[in-house]
């Protein structure tokens, strides 16, 4: 699960859900470091 601030547009609200299937191909490209202005994960 990963929660975290979004950065809407044009001073929107957002809610956001997104579902997939985690097998074990994209599990280490879901564990991997991302720095991006709205969100630092993994570092």
């Amino acid at each position: 699960m990963l929660i975290g601030i979004g950065m809407p547009s044009l001073d929107m609200a957002e809610c956001t859900i997104t579902l997939m299937r985690l097998d074990d191909e994209l599990l280490p490209l879901r564990d991997a470091s991302v720095y991006a202005p709205a969100l630092r994960w993994g570092m």
